[in-house]
């Protein structure tokens, strides 16, 4: 009968004193030593919490990479690999987010009290105490100050991740790209033409910026899903709401119920434009017919590829564009809980 090699082997090896006395210490120095180039290693206390978990991720990722951090008695330790510096952000429960610059070799410590993420003390790098510095300093500010103040940081420091990041969480996050969100962007791609996240922030972002409340609307020749051609802007000098919509999605459900009153208290004077997002244009026109929806309806049956979403910068559904009477971009839409409140006062 055979038996298990390593398991007669270890009955074998007598107990060493040595090894008894030097384990821990072996222990201690190797958890003392730093991550390889290839890695980063991220350490955490949060004060007032014990037990917990939480999200970190890489937003420019391809795709979005998550992991999962727990908690215990308020402490955790994790390490990534990364190939260059790029952004990571924490995603917590309730939703709010802290974001961190992740270096390949560094060790990046984080101490924070749980309630007062905003005066968070993040170090181990140049680009975090840059971070930490910026978010103590406007931390009791107005969101409107703190975006100014978001503007001139990236200005003095554009060839910094921390740029990258504050510009993420005060201009993109904030939905707030009308200008200078543009000329920012601009500046950190001059400065940063090797970083890879950088590129793809752009890439990502430019044609959101295009789409900013205050910007004219792209011009574009559609057809519907009868045949029939319309343009945007259209020509008839009333605002229009641009909707983006799927059948797949769980959130237009009651945004259609919504936008069905919506045409029935103003009419004639707000045009609608849905547009869909399906890859089906026969589930399309199933769901328009039982749906009744009020408007011209687009669908080519690209989805997230179709030209209209792209040169929109799109990246969710659903999403509504309004547009004044000449055809600029009055404001867009994203959370549709107080939908009616929100186009009655763009009416207005």
């Amino acid at each position: 009968m055979l038996s298990n090699p390593l398991r007669a082997t270890t009955r074998r090896l007598p107990r060493s004193p040595w090894l008894t006395l030097w384990a821990p210490l072996l222990v201690l120095l190797l958890s003392a030593c730093g991550p390889d180039k290839n890695h980063v290693r991220i350490k955490g206390h949060f004060r007032g919490v014990n037990q917990a978990e939480f999200y970190l991720y890489d937003e420019m990722g391809s795709p979005a990479s998550f992991d999962t951090i727990r908690l215990d008695n308020g402490r955790f330790e994790i390490e990534k690999e990364i190939s260059e510096r790029r952004v990571l952000n924490l995603l917590f429960p309730n939703f709010a987010e802290l974001s961190l610059i992740a270096e390949p070799g560094k060790t990046i410590d984080i101490e924070a009290d749980a309630n007062k993420l905003g005066e968070v003390d993040i170090a181990g790098s140049k680009d975090n105490e840059l971070l930490t510095k910026f978010r103590q300093e406007n931390v009791n500010r107005t969101d409107g100050d703190k975006r100014l103040a978001a503007a001139d940081f990236i200005r003095q420091h554009p060839n910094t991740v921390a740029a990258q990041a504050v510009f993420m969480t005060y201009f993109v996050k904030a939905d707030a790209l009308q200008p200078p969100a543009a000329e920012l962007l601009n500046l950190m791609a001059r400065a940063q033409p090797r970083n890879s996240s950088m590129r793809t922030l752009r890439q990502r972002i430019q044609p959101l910026t295009r789409t900013a409340p205050g910007q004219p609307m792209p011009a574009l020749k559609l057809t519907d899903i009868y045949g029939n051609h319309l343009q945007l802007p259209p020509v008839a000098g009333r605002p229009t709401l641009v909707v983006f919509w799927a059948t797949w999605s769980k959130n237009v459900y009651g945004m259609m119920r919504t936008l069905r009153q919506i045409h029935r208290t103003y009419g004639p004077r707000l045009s609608m434009v849905f547009v869909s997002l399906d890859y089906d244009l026969e589930q399309c026109r199933r769901r328009v017919k039982s749906d009744t929806i009020p408007g011209h309806i687009i669908c080519d049956g690209r989805a997230f590829e179709s030209p209209l979403v792209q040169q929109t910068g799109l990246t969710s559904v659903p999403t509504l564009l309004m547009l004044d009477e000449q055809g600029r971009i009055k404001a867009r839409i994203i959370e549709t809980d107080n939908l009616s409140q929100e186009i009655d006062r763009l009416m207005h």
